[in-house]
């Protein structure tokens, strides 16, 4: 995805529904024990856990980058979005819309 003037801009979502809710515990963890992304705090109603992270980088522009993922049962939705530009998007801004990714996955994917 390209924004308005041109930068670059990504969206990856992930749902992934291993066989047991500790299974899901477990590949939860495991993302925030390998992301190089800031921790920025829980999330609350979104599942029985849910976490953001942020990351702001320059590669020839400014690019912000917020993750949030959470998990239910056995079901672990990550969503990352990042966008380019002159200036840093807002964190709320990305926020918002990573959360609305995650919540239409949530309720589009079956748990067992």
């Amino acid at each position: 995805m390209r924004t308005k003037d041109g930068h670059q801009a990504n969206l990856r979502v992930e749902a992934s529904t291993p066989a047991s809710a500790e299974e899901a515990r477990l590949l939860y963890r495991a993302t925030a024990q390998v992301t190089v992304m800031t921790p920025a705090g829980g999330i609350s109603g979104v599942g029985d856990e849910g976490e953001a992270f942020t990351k702001r980088s320059e590669p020839g522009f400014k690019y912000a980058e917020y993750m949030v993922h959470a998990r239910t049962g056995n079901l672990v939705v990550k969503v990352w979005l990042a966008v380019g530009g002159a200036s840093y998007a807002a964190t709320e801004t990305l926020a918002s819309k990573a959360l609305t990714f995650l919540r239409a996955t949530q309720a589009a994917v079956p748990t067992v």
